[in-house]
């Protein structure tokens, strides 16, 4: 029997009526089947491309020329174990008629991940939440494992799956799931209720738990009901001052070369992005999280006081907030759902992180990274080297890795940065984890790093081993009055990941919050 591919979304229990999934389009026209479903679709019309108006005006009028974009969403009650649900199935340009708030998220994947065997995996699409939300798409030559693919299961959120799927299955043939899954389906329609029927199946089970129990650790909000009620949450948070919710440089910038940031609003400019200054230049009090997506905020050169990075107030939020019992984060504007045991066990993690007990002097107002580098490194000239900068070559091209900013002569590699987003400060601990791994591993890095290193302090006489490295630290510099920085929650999923490997290459971690005076 003829296949059609399609696209089947499941929508949520409480849509009751087919309508009620369809945007408002006032072009749509719709045909009722004869078992109770409904065909929405939109008229099709013919289109001049524009390329044939630019190079072949003469053939523009040709009607076998136009592109038409047929779009159509078929709308079928099914009976189901928990009842009778409904199912919209998109055809062309159809998925462009569904209001996104009215599917089920992620229904295709988990479907798919139910039916699939373990090395039948062609294609993944995926989202690194954990460093600057890198969106990537990998596809191997053959069937594969998804271990092939190199997915880190606790920073990568799996967006989408490609798969083979068995042929003994009822469902069979190349499959992709993500909110929706799109599979061949029998063309009788008459055979289309038994095949929706068996898909629900497939997707309540929790067999899929067994081969992918990281799958559910992650995820991102798309209902826009649920973003409407957690934007509402985090205005609130944030006129009652809630430490639940801030804000934070959302990009890796050039400190050294950054004047401040400018908020409109505001005549001086600001040295960092806090949620304060941000209230302080609104023109009327904060209200709704539209005010947070309309309002720029710049950075501002020293060279030519002109921006050289910007962001909306919304890209710089961060905080956690808890919904009916669920765990939601938002991380540079975007929220996400974290399962509750995932989160637990991220949150103990950090909790078990040892704070460095060795003072540290405080980093005065106006100072930056670099100096206030120079002023820990003076602190005990015996026993700190400054290494911040001293950048050294390794692996050819232009890769330069930095040794730590302040090192001293009983093993600890200081990494030093300003409290920052969940990119930044992700991007400060696989720093210390590359140095480290390449001091352990790697004698040609070890060398020049001695060599540096005796050159610009030659009062420090160590000469680097695998050995060499007994404790990586975190310093972050911030305003809070802490002993342990408070980090956006990805931030603390890097931390678990590379705390765990620098664990097993026998180097202890800590983390220490500098902090930072006013005025």
């Amino acid at each position: 029997m003829a296949k059609i591919k399609s696209s089947i979304y499941l929508l949520k229990p409480e849509v009751k009526q087919p309508e009620e999934c369809i945007g408002p389009n006032k072009d749509v026209s719709k045909h009722e089947t004869d078992n109770g479903g409904i065909v929405f679709y939109k008229r099709s019309v013919g289109k001049t491309p524009q390329w044939l108006t630019s190079f072949f005006p003469k053939l523009a009028e040709l009607d076998e020329l136009k592109t038409t974009s047929a779009s159509a969403v078929y709308v079928i009650p099914v009976e189901t174990e928990d009842g009778i649900r409904l199912f919209a199935l998109s055809f062309g340009y159809g998925r462009t008629m569904l209001d996104e708030s009215c599917y089920v998220e992620r229904f295709g994947l988990k479907t798919l991940l139910n039916i699939v065997e373990d090395d039948s995996i062609r294609k993944i699409t995926r989202t690194t939440v954990a460093g600057n939300a890198l969106k990537t798409a990998e596809q191997l030559p053959k069937r594969s494992p998804i271990e092939d693919f190199g997915i880190d299961v606790e920073r990568d959120l799996l967006n989408g799956v490609t798969a083979a799927l068995p042929e003994d299955s009822p469902l069979s043939g190349n499959a992709n799931g993500s909110d929706a899954l799109s599979i061949g389906i029998p063309d009788d329609l008459k055979l289309l209720p038994d095949t929706l029927k068996t898909i629900y199946g497939r997707y309540v089970s929790d067999g899929y738990k067994a081969k992918f129990p990281w799958v559910d650790n992650i995820a991102a909000v798309k209902s826009k009901a649920t973003i409407e009620k957690l934007n509402e949450l985090a205005i609130r948070k944030i006129k009652e001052h809630s430490p639940d919710i801030w804000m934070a440089v959302p990009d890796v910038v050039e400190w050294e070369h950054i004047a401040g940031f400018k908020f409109p609003g505001l005549q001086e400019l600001c040295q960092d992005i806090v949620i304060d200054d941000f209230l302080a230049s609104l023109t009327n009090p904060l209200a709704e999280f539209e005010q947070l997506k309309s309002k720029k905020i710049t950075a501002i050169g020293c060279d030519n006081d002109e921006a050289v990075a910007g962001w909306p107030a919304s890209q710089c939020l961060y905080g956690e907030i808890e919904l009916k019992g669920t765990k939601y984060c938002i991380n540079g504007g975007k929220w996400y759902q974290v399962e509750n045991s995932f989160a637990e066990r991220i949150e103990t993690s950090y909790r078990n992180c040892e704070v460095l007990e060795l003072p540290f002097p405080k980093c005065e107002e106006g100072m930056r990274e670099s100096d206030y580098n120079v002023t820990l490194a003076a602190s005990d000239k015996g026993h700190y080297a400054l290494m911040d900068a001293k950048n050294i070559s390794y692996g050819g091209g232009q890769s330069k890795i930095e040794l730590c900013d302040v090192l001293t002569d009983d093993g600890r590699f200081i990494h030093i940065k300003k409290y920052s987003g969940s990119a930044v400060l992700s991007h400060l601990f696989n720093q210390g984890y590359v140095s480290t791994m390449l001091v352990k591993s790697d004698a040609a890095f070890r060398n020049k790093a001695s060599k540096i290193l005796s050159e610009t302090n030659p009062s420090f006489t160590s000469t680097l081993s695998p050995d060499s490295v007994k404790e990586v630290v975190y310093g972050i510099i911030t305003k809070d009055d802490v002993d342990r920085p408070r980090l956006p929650f990805f931030s603390k999923v890097t931390l678990d990941a590379v705390r765990s490997n620098l664990l097993a290459m026998g180097a202890k971690v800590s983390v220490k919050a500098i902090h930072l005076s006013e005025g």
